[in-house]
């Protein structure tokens, strides 16, 4: 399936700065559902390395392989996490990583890009006992405390329908994997399947994946989602208009609300998270 990503025009320095971390609860998750051992981990899609690098500063695994399609994203993640390797490749076939020789895989906000036959891939790569963990964060939404926010929550929630130019790897990722095609288990050796979600549609008494953002830092995160970066090519001579550009008209709404027109105020806010998890079979 075609990605945005790496296109050669998609900053992946402006992905590496505005796009989220993930939270200690994830890793604490995965770590507590895997058996096998802690020696190679790989990060399929590892984009950017924002995954990659969380595994190396907390020293879970003796060694750490990213493999991604886009050259921007794996040059910039070479410069900046030289303690990891990173490779040229796609999800559905990477020889370059023998046989029974991985631990965990993990796969942040990116098996809505891969085909169905990744799966086995995964298989393959797997030590008997290993973990595939494969994640999601779905959209923007305010803190449940906030005084605005089921008005924030609405603005939020529908920019992307208002903006477009999503794609079937969007949608897949906009109803938080539900429609991710999983392992068929008469072709892979992969079971033990658990779920958990986190904040799904925004709710819950405190979003665990939070961050406090002004609106300027909003404005650059929803500019590298790949449907706004598909708009701003269709569309150039819109580009920042208030009344045209799509990433502004919600800006706009989102000051009413607050009734600001004062781009450094900040909003509590977050993504929700969904998480799934296999493990390998025991020979």
């Amino acid at each position: 399936m075609a990605c945005t990503f790496s296109d050669a025009s998609y900053s992946a320095a402006k992905y590496a700065a505005f796009r989220p971390k993930y939270p200690s609860e994830l890793y604490e998750a995965i770590m507590s559902y895997h058996e096998a051992d802690n020696e190679v981990a790989l990060d399929l899609g590892c984009g950017t390395g924002v995954i990659s690098d969380e595994l190396v500063q907390k020293k879970l695994f003796e060694r750490v392989i990213g493999i991604d399609p886009s050259k921007g994203m794996l040059e910039y993640a070479r410069k900046t996490i030289p303690q990891a390797v990173f490779m040229d490749g796609r999800a559905e076939s990477i020889p370059s990583i023998e046989n029974e020789s991985v631990d965990l895989i993990m796969v942040g906000t990116a098996a809505h890009w891969f085909e169905p036959s990744w799966w086995q891939e995964a298989e393959r790569v797997l030590k008997p006992r290993g973990t595939v963990a494969v994640f999601i964060y779905g959209g923007l939404w305010p803190e449940p405390s906030h005084p605005c926010a089921e008005e924030l929550r609405a603005t939020m929630f529908s920019f992307a329908d208002e903006l477009g130019f999503s794609n079937k790897g969007n949608l897949i990722c906009h109803e938080m994997y539900d429609q991710l095609q999983l392992p068929d288990e008469r072709l892979v050796e992969l079971g033990d399947y658990k779920r958990i979600d986190w904040n799904r549609y925004g709710l819950g008494d405190k979003l665990v994946m939070s961050e406090k953002m002004n609106l300027k830092t909003y404005r650059e995160r929803i500019h590298t989602y790949g449907p706004m970066h598909r708009w701003r090519i269709a569309n150039p001579s819109k580009l920042g208009k208030k009344d045209e550009d799509p990433a502004e008209k919600t800006l706009e709404k989102l000051k009413k609300i607050l009734g600001t027109q004062d781009e450094d105020t900040e909003i509590d806010c977050g993504h929700s998270l969904s998480l799934i998890l296999f493990r390998r079979k025991s020979l």
